[in-house]
């Protein structure tokens, strides 16, 4: 009985689970508003191709993108040094000329956009 109550419940979701307009696919680039800063926000605006949220989601030694790119193909912007915008209370230590590099605790960078001299893709993330 248990189990038929629980497919009950189980069939509406995945039926609903679908999203989008099935027109397209997900590629990750996708802003959500709700979870973006509005420099992440402006960053995915300037870069639609080019510019991702599906991102490297951290580890133990890099926190997570916000946003991250700047490729072709979202799965080719994974690493941990592809970042271009990082959540609250964390700062990029700058890895390329793109101004792309590793998110890490705010104040711990030892290479931070301001000292750097890379040409961001964005204006807003030398804020």
């Amino acid at each position: 009985m248990r189990a038929v109550y629980w497919l009950m419940l189980a069939i509406p979701l995945a039926v609903g689970c679908g999203g989008g307009d099935g027109d397209k696919p997900d590629t990750g680039n996708e802003a959500n508003a709700d979870a973006l800063s509005e420099c992440g926000e402006q960053v995915i605006a300037d870069s639609p191709e080019n510019a991702f949220t599906d991102c490297f989601t951290g580890d133990f030694d890099w926190g997570a993108c916000e946003t991250c790119g700047y490729y072709s193909d979202v799965s080719l912007s994974q690493g941990a040094y592809d970042c271009i915008t990082c959540p609250e209370g964390y700062e990029i230590e700058v890895a390329f000329g793109d101004c792309t590099g590793f998110c890490t605790p705010n104040g711990s960078s030892t290479a931070t956009i301001k000292d750097s001299d890379c040409n961001p893709n964005t204006e807003c993330v030398l804020d």
